[in-house]
């Protein structure tokens, strides 16, 4: 006899035949002696539907048989290929957890329809802890305000797999729940297979396609996937990458205003983290990317400072033949720290960040190029919004890498190890009010900062704290993907991913 109405773990098989289930895996003994089809005990969390008018009455809501296809690996379906059909004809089995059958996803989460209760719930909670924009913070809208209207696309399948496989790898992290993370497994492979499709479909039509903002929505929702349940190290920014093609086939005259406006500011972003990373620079680097798209709206400070990060790998592409290699490097540091001095007046005035009193420490002050580096170092300010800290450790961001190259380029500055440490200092005070203030895309921001401080800093308690401050993202707030890739090797990134991604 089933124990309790409605809430037993034993197999599908045994449940309609109305006995006793032992649970075992990955085939019960009364299946095995039967020789009857057993999918294996249920796992996860069950959820009932009760009835208004008879609360003590539930139903256990039924599977649905055609949601509970064969999975696919989505470490395995990430890999690349060189022809096209050859890519998106391989498929690979999931391994199975524990030896347990694929049909493991007969509860809630498998059988559920994107347009449920459950599913509803799962996107609203994901878009509660994500759409706190960092960036943004003057914009009423976010950009994953369609994410409701993708869940509930009939037409495009693509669309709500990615929308509900992020949602539910979140839910999965808040709530312990297995089943919850397999049934996002599945969506994820579902939506990245499809849109892959899609866009080789897309490269070899003879018709220029625009994609939509959805399709761009998508390539940014796969990558939030990475940054919750990764599945390899590369992944998330193929995903970034993937998003800037999309972009790039809009153009730049028709990012200016919208939730294309603000799907290019958010992949702007963590496209600065790879050219810092490759040490190349972007077409979002370029004039054209870093001012059309602005035309019709002010620029804020974080965005004056992203233009710089993005054009920052500069310093480090080899000199032309007609320019001294020396002359070159100089001019090039020269005119980035002149960018840095002009936003460090806005900052001043508009987010009331004070230099530090680190001249009062030492009396041997550092002048370049006629500016004194010791006044451009964030001292310690009161933060009350997520705005603030993220624009002033990525203003911190680009001086560590500028610095970092002086020390380089001329070992005999050892003064620079103090400007660095004071700057390092002001990305670990940013990550800690980011984290008081629980905004999701604000930790994914501060996630490349806190790494460049763990690599670059002089000092090994600073390299120290911000590596504790990763791990205590990736355990305390389901941020295990961001974490891994941001400290994985720089070469395991190349500037052609873009090209696998569509290939």
């Amino acid at each position: 006899m089933v124990r309790h109405p409605g809430m037993s773990r034993g197999c599908a098989t045994c449940r309609k035949r109305r006995i006793k289930c032992d649970e075992k895996i990955p085939s019960c003994s009364q299946c095995s002696r039967g020789r009857r089809p057993c999918p294996g005990a249920t796992g996860g969390k069950i959820f009932l539907f009760t009835q208004a008018g008879n609360p003590r009455k539930c139903s256990r809501i039924p599977p649905q048989p055609s949601e509970l296809r064969n999975n696919d690996n989505p470490s395995n379906s990430l890999k690349s290929s060189k022809e096209s059909s050859d890519f998106v004809q391989s498929t690979v089995k999931l391994n199975r957890k524990h030896g347990q059958s694929q049909e493991m996803g007969l509860n809630i989460v498998a059988s559920h329809t994107p347009t449920t209760f459950i599913g509803t719930q799962a996107v609203s909670q994901f878009i509660s802890f994500f759409a706190k924009s960092a960036i943004n913070k003057t914009k009423s809208n976010s950009w994953m305000n369609i994410l409701p209207d993708m869940l509930a696309s009939g037409s495009r399948i693509e669309l709500r797999s990615s929308v509900l496989a992020a949602a539910f790898a979140l839910y999965s992290t808040i709530c312990q729940d297995t089943s919850s993370e397999m049934e996002a497994r599945r969506l994820y492979v579902t939506g990245l297979k499809q849109q892959r499709v899609k866009m080789i479909l897309a490269s070899h039509s003879s018709e220029r396609i625009i994609p939509k903002v959805e399709d761009v929505a998508m390539a940014v929702m796969l990558a939030y996937y990475e940054v919750i349940s990764p599945t390899t190290d590369t992944a998330y920014f193929q995903h970034i990458l993937g998003a800037k093609v999309l972009l790039e086939m809009i153009g730049p005259q028709n990012c200016q205003e919208g939730y294309f406006h603000q799907l290019f500011q958010t992949v702007r972003l963590y496209m600065v983290y790879i050219s810092i990373t490759t040490k190349s620079t972007t077409i979002f680097a370029s004039e054209s990317w870093t001012e059309i798209p602005f035309r019709t709206s002010r620029k804020t400070t974080c965005d004056r400072i992203v233009d710089v990060l993005l054009q920052l790998p500069q310093i480090w592409v080899p000199p032309n033949n007609n320019v001294p290699e020396q002359r070159a490097s100089d001019l090039t540091l020269r005119g980035f720290m002149n960018k840095l001095k002009a936003i460090w007046k806005i900052l001043e005035l508009g987010h009331q960040v004070m230099a530090s009193h680190m001249d009062l420490w030492d009396t041997d002050r550092i002048q370049m190029h006629g500016i004194d580096l010791y006044d451009f170092v964030p001292g310690p300010v009161m933060v009350t919004d997520s705005e603030t800290a993220i624009t002033t450790a990525l203003y911190s961001l680009a001086w560590i890498y500028i610095l970092d190259e002086i020390q380089t380029r001329c070992p005999e500055m050892q003064m620079c190890e103090r400007l660095l440490l004071g700057h390092c200092d002001a990305v670990l005070r940013a990550g800690h009010f980011i984290e008081d203030f629980e905004d999701g895309c604000g930790l994914i921001r501060m996630a490349f900062p806190l790494r460049s401080v763990a690599l670059l800093s002089p000092d090994p308690l600073q390299r120290e704290y911000a590596k504790y401050r990763l791990e205590l993202w990736r355990v305390n707030r389901g941020l295990g993907g961001i974490c891994a890739v941001v400290t994985a090797p720089d070469n395991n990134i190349s500037a052609g991913r873009e090209n696998q991604y569509t290939s």
